[in-house]
């Protein structure tokens, strides 16, 4: 009897250890909702102003970066962004901080992936599509506050590609309305 309960409390343990999140409310010491200057103040001399021009998103203007951000082995860049005329961050994003080849690419999209399902659990979805000259990777984790995606676009020939992760609000007023 004393075993049986043993293996219980040892499958609880377990299983509590393994417990992936409800909702993801930021990145790293990022909370949505925080200005640029509480973030600055967090990262202190790590983070460092942006004029605009960084970044990868279109709908997003970066307004601070980390240009040295390790992610276990993995050397890569950060991007903190607002949206235009606003100081509140609604999107981290990040990419490798090097122009690696496409091997490289390839193993620090695997080490991601396999990190990014150990904190967060199996991703809500995923798509591969291999055409003719590239092929594309997206994981996407869908919280009720985050959005996370990691994809991996490689042109195939050319030893061009392009990994990223973004960390991105959810939109709740939008929410509100569909």
């Amino acid at each position: 009897m004393k075993s049986v309960v043993a293996l219980a409390f040892v499958f609880t343990a377990i299983v509590a250890a393994q417990t992936k999140p409800k909702d993801v409310d930021g990145w790293g010491k990022i909370k949505w909702g925080m200005t640029v200057a509480q973030a600055k103040t967090a990262y202190g001399d790590q983070a460092q102003a942006s004029d605009g021009t960084g970044g990868r998103s279109t709908r997003y203007v970066e307004k601070l970066k980390i240009t040295n951000f390790a992610v276990g082995d993995i050397k890569m860049k950060v991007s903190i962004e607002t949206l235009p005329d606003s100081s509140l961050i609604r999107e981290v994003s990040l990419a490798l901080a090097d122009e690696p080849q496409s091997s490289t690419r390839g193993s620090a999209y695997t080490d991601l992936k396999t990190t990014l399902m150990q904190k967060y659990g199996r991703p809500t979805n995923q798509e591969k599509d291999q055409g003719e000259r590239t092929e594309t990777n997206t994981l996407t984790w869908t919280f009720p506050s985050t959005v996370i995606t990691l994809f991996w676009v490689e042109t195939k020939g050319l030893d061009f590609g392009v990994l990223g992760l973004n960390y991105t609000a959810t939109d709740k007023k939008a929410l509100g309305v569909l």
